[in-house]
């Protein structure tokens, strides 16, 4: 069953780390019930894109690496898909951290409760990155938040605010906040649908 949300769009980052698939799933209000372009598309694939090479392949693994991606309307269940090739990698040569081993920036909208927030998982750092204690470094967290900041503030500009979904009741909140927290998380893998 495909996932409707009217006037919002879904936005599939895609790539590998050490050979193994990963993908970030976001969501972003179109304000607008007109089916989504494939240049709106292209712009919003654009932020994503400069958010992560601005921001985090500088201090991740080059291990990793992003490829596709996808932007597809969800106002219906036949609105329109975009894929955009992307190749970008990943600066560092230190040993890379495993694929598992994840930083988060947890979201946040105007609403209390869990189903109104929401969180993303970034992997792909390296040793540089892990301080002695176990936890990300001061520049990991650093670059993380200024992910965050960026991708909320260029989404915002653009028109297309980042928003956190709500398939089971076919809706979505705008997100006004992303904090890099100060800890790693295990990724759990799971097989995802787009």
């Amino acid at each position: 069953m495909a996932i409707v949300i009217p006037d919002h769009a879904r936005v599939t980052v895609e790539g590998t780390l050490l050979g193994r698939p990963w993908a970030n799933v976001f969501y972003v209000d179109k304000n607008s019930s007109a089916l989504l372009t494939q240049a709106e598309g292209s712009d919003i694939a654009d932020i994503f894109e400069l958010a992560w090479s601005t921001h985090l392949d500088g201090v991740f693994s080059n291990d990793w690496a992003m490829q596709t991606i996808r932007v597809a309307d969800v106002q219906t269940s036949t609105s329109p898909s975009y894929q955009y090739s992307k190749s970008l990698a990943g600066a560092l040569t230190n040993e890379t951290l495993s694929p598992d081993t994840c930083g988060i920036v947890s979201w946040a909208t105007n609403l209390r409760g869990p189903r109104y927030r929401g969180r993303t998982y970034l992997a792909g750092w390296t040793e540089a990155s892990n301080e002695d204690t176990g936890r990300p470094s001061s520049g990991a967290q650093g670059a993380m938040q200024s992910w965050a900041d960026y991708l909320l503030a260029e989404l915002l500009l653009n028109g297309t605010p980042l928003a956190i979904g709500h398939p089971d009741i076919n809706s979505a909140t705008n997100v006004f906040s992303g904090d890099a927290k100060p800890a790693w998380r295990r990724q759990k893998r799971r097989n995802y649908r787009t």
